[in-house]
């Protein structure tokens, strides 16, 4: 039998082995294998690291810490926003690079009035390319209670869409009456122009919400944003505009021609608002026309959206409709939804979310 040549390969590990052809040619891929290993690991661990870089400046840019929130937000946030570089709203290229990740600035304080500190929470999309037009809104409570913090569903939804959502505190009615809450929602929207560029917002495109109680005032508030009797002093920045430029009410009482319909605790409840102590009675009638959004309305007043539900004890619809008839009589556009198996709550937003995103992305749009 002849024997294939055999070759001697120097060095520490073949010092003294000889080996033939086939040998050889097996180590070789043995040696091939393990280098193409490595190489494989080492490509994966770059790629990690690559993509690790990437998502931490896409969540966040300015290289600092900033608290996320899907429902609940958790922890301070950065109140360093992205620096506008345009003053144009691009509210279509805003939602078509969503869905974003939520920014929460909590508690930020924004006037003082009666030793009151009034405090507003403002959420935000990260990393929106524009300026970002918002939803100023107003809480619930009888006009008495509720939480500013307290619709972060809500607020959630809209910011992940593209658009900021700040909901306002207002002094209740065991601390000031009217004008107080009215005068404490335009301070609010003043310093959220006042520092748009901190929270990375377009000022001049502001929508005013509110649900419940919160929606009777921030239907007010959209109704006479044009009128500086309302506007009050309240927290400065009096040289910033008070015009809003669409409303959104939820689940409110707007109308003060069915106010007979309320049962005793709502009634009570307008009436410790308004200051008097019959809501009926001739002594509230004064309020009643100076703070019911039906005694304020013109074509000039911003578009509106209200959501209502059928069974709410709170509010009958009928006085939803009463108040859009008269709002469509004097030429406002005015769009009214009464879903049938809900009462007085937020859910009538929730639940019906591509009612109120096309009438953000309307609105802000123009």
């Amino acid at each position: 039998m002849v024997r294939a040549p055999s070759l001697y390969l120097g060095g520490s590990w073949f010092e003294s082995k000889r080996m033939d052809w086939r040998e050889y040619t097996g180590y070789m891929l043995t040696q091939n294998q393990r280098y193409i290993g490595l190489g494989m690991i080492a490509l994966i661990v770059i790629l990690l690291i690559g993509v690790g870089v990437y998502d931490y400046y896409r969540l966040y840019p300015s290289g600092s810490w900033t608290a996320i929130a899907t429902s609940t937000p958790s922890g301070t946030a950065s109140t360093t926003g992205t620096t506008a570089t345009s003053t144009a709203s691009h509210a279509a290229d805003l939602v078509a690079g969503g869905p974003y990740q939520v920014k929460v600035a909590q508690a930020v304080p924004f006037a003082t009035v009666g030793g009151q500190t009034l405090v507003m929470y403002i959420y935000t999309p990260i990393g929106a390319k524009y300026p970002t037009p918002f939803v100023a809104y107003t809480h619930g409570g009888g006009f008495a209670g509720g939480n500013v913090d307290g619709k972060t569903d809500l607020a959630s939804e809209i910011a992940a869409r593209g658009y900021a959502f700040v909901s306002i505190d207002y002094q209740t009615s065991d601390v000031a009456t009217m004008p107080a809450p009215i005068e404490d929602d335009f301070a609010g929207i003043r310093y959220l122009r006042a520092h748009a560029a901190e929270y990375n917002l377009d000022p001049s495109r502001v929508i005013t919400m509110g649900a419940s109680a919160g929606s009777e005032l921030a239907t007010l508030v959209g109704v006479v944003a044009n009128d500086p009797s309302y506007w009050g002093t309240v927290g400065g920045n009096t040289d910033q505009s008070n015009s809003v430029q669409g409303i959104v009410g939820i689940s409110g009482v707007w109308d003060s021609h069915d106010l007979s319909e309320l049962d005793k605790k709502h009634a009570a409840l307008h009436t410790a608002e308004l200051g008097c102590t019959d809501l009926l009675g001739p002594d509230c009638q004064d309020a009643i026309h100076k703070y019911f959004p039906d005694f304020h309305l013109d074509a000039g007043d911003p578009p509106t959206l209200f959501l209502q539900g059928g069974k709410n004890s709170a509010s009958p619809p009928d006085n939803a409709r009463d108040l859009t008839a008269a709002m469509k009589a004097v030429g406002i556009d005015v769009t009214l939804f009464v879903d049938p198996d809900l009462g007085d709550t937020v859910d009538n937003a929730m639940n019906h979310m591509d009612l109120v995103n096309a009438f953000l992305d309307r609105v802000f749009s123009k």
